[in-house]
């Protein structure tokens, strides 16, 4: 609990809450925070269906997005390759470093 606290910028009163139903419905952002910390697919967080967690389910079906995603991925040389991994690494740090500042901000 102190450490889910810690990584969402929320007090251990807070976590405490949610997991015991004193507080129904958590903040939007909190519950995409809480999702992406402890990697839980929103349906299952949210509604309490489906898995638990989308990587265990091995017939999950890909978007056209993510098809289309990878079959550009897998057509760029392997250096490409990547430099455009390196890049969406980038990029995920400095959402993740947004997604902290907004919760600090929407701290209880």
């Amino acid at each position: 609990m102190t450490e889910l606290a810690r990584r969402l910028n929320v007090s251990k009163q807070v976590v405490w809450a949610w997991e015991n139903g004193g507080i129904k419905d958590p903040k939007l952002i909190h519950t995409l925070a809480i999702r992406d910390v402890l990697g839980i697919s929103i349906d299952w967080l949210v509604y309490g269906k489906g898995e638990m967690r989308e990587d265990q389910n091995p017939f999950r079906v890909l978007s056209e997005r993510q098809k289309c995603l990878l079959t550009l991925f897998e057509s760029l040389p392997e250096s490409e390759q990547k430099e455009f991994f390196k890049t969406l690494q980038d990029k995920k740090s400095y959402f993740d470093t947004i997604m902290k500042e907004l919760l600090a901000k929407q701290k209880y």
